[in-house]
């Protein structure tokens, strides 16, 4: 049994692996209250938090659990699909494989079109300028740069 629960766990951190490496930012889960004055003694925070912070947390969270929700709803598609496998005809067997089928699809379409319908609510209702500061947009701290193209640069 122990060894079942190492391997499932083993298994879990693998495939969570690239999830907790884009969760690492510079900024952290929010870029507001982590410079300090030192310098003049009374230890005040230079960059206080905001109302754009803490959208910018649940942007985060929002995006994170969807990830995660992602890679729970693999896990259980191997699983089940694992004891389909294992299942070697019975009948018992097979019918739970089913349920666990089942029940992993309709987890992962209810929470996906629970975002589609707040994400359709939101660009119905809301101006452009509001969608910016949505919980379901794009966190504002992640962007990517893109390098020139070859000719562009200066090679010696």
């Amino acid at each position: 049994m122990f060894a079942k629960s190492l391997i499932s766990l083993s298994f879990f951190l693998a495939l969570s692996a690239p999830v907790l490496v884009f969760a690492t930012s510079p900024a952290g889960l929010v870029p507001c209250g982590t410079q300090s004055s030192t310098a003049s003694g009374d230890d005040k925070v230079t960059n206080p938090c905001g109302f754009n912070d803490i959208i910018t947390l649940f942007q985060k969270g929002i995006n994170f659990l969807i990830q995660l929700g992602v890679i729970l709803a693999a896990l259980g598609f191997a699983y089940a699909g694992f004891l389909y496998i294992t299942a070697m005809g019975s009948e018992e067997k097979i019918h739970h494989a089913h349920s666990i089928f089942l029940k992993v699809i309709w987890g992962f379409v209810f929470m996906l079109s629970a975002w589609l319908i707040v994400r359709v609510l939101e660009t119905t209702f809301l101006t452009t300028d509001q969608q910016k500061r949505s919980f379901l947009s794009a966190p504002t701290d992640t962007k990517v740069v893109v390098p020139p193209p070859a000719d562009v640069m200066n090679i010696n």
